[in-house]
């Protein structure tokens, strides 16, 4: 079993010994697949990732995959630094590429810590989302009942009902950003791409729906 792992015609083992060329190594796993694995992993991380934080997996695939990409830095480093030492041409050629690999890993940290404090938000943020459920629902003031917070493809949305007469929908436009925008609710809108706000009559029917971002509670 360990024969066949070790054997020479084994791609992985010989990437890891730095058989293999350093312009394919250096070029396709080094550069193109990084640029892919990276490119990726910040749209996971800051578009899509969002949606995890309803599921009880999601997370804990996201810190997973965090592992792995750990892994695969260590190892294509590896591989490139071995190839470098290998490679038959120009000196040169070799030192450089061993100069690219310190830079980066130098990237790999940053990117690394980026992603991890990504994650810490990501979980603060699932444990807000669960602790407004499990209190709601919930009457706001005489007028409007905040039922329930899902999450959907990025967007944070909260269901309103008004009761009574409510306030004039021309009004809820800005009930909603004076609540959105407040400083203890701007983390909420970092975690999302857009926190939206339905609110709905007694009878169930939409009466007004608006949708916020981040940069909206920048504007005056």
């Amino acid at each position: 079993m360990w024969g066949i792992l070790t054997a020479d015609r084994n791609p992985f083992y010989r990437l890891w010994r730095g058989d293999l060329p350093l312009s394919g190594v250096f070029w396709l796993l080094g550069i193109v697949l990084r640029f892919i694995l990276w490119g990726g992993t910040y749209a996971l991380l800051f578009r899509y990732s969002s949606a995890f934080l309803m599921s009880g997996y999601g997370y804990y695939l996201l810190v997973g995959w965090g592992i792995a990409l750990l892994l695969i830095e260590f190892v294509l480093n590896v591989a490139i630094w071995r190839s470098a030492s290998r490679y038959p041409g120009r000196k040169v050629v070799g030192k450089a590429a061993k100069y690219v690999v310190v830079v980066l890993t130098l990237m790999a940290i940053s990117n690394n810590y980026i992603f991890v404090a990504r994650l810490k938000n990501l979980s603060l943020t699932r444990q807000e989302v669960g602790a407004l459920n499990s209190a709601l629902p919930v009457m706001l003031d005489d007028t409007m009942r905040l039922d329930s917070v899902v999450v959907r493809r990025g967007v944070i949305i909260f269901n309103y009902t008004l009761t009574g007469t409510g306030p004039a929908t021309a009004d809820l436009a800005a009930v909603t950003r004076t609540i959105r925008c407040k400083p203890e609710n701007l983390g909420l809108l970092d975690a999302f791409r857009a926190s939206s706000s339905i609110y709905k009559n007694e009878h169930g029917q939409i009466v007004a729906a608006y949708s916020i971002a981040r940069a909206d509670c920048n504007e005056p």
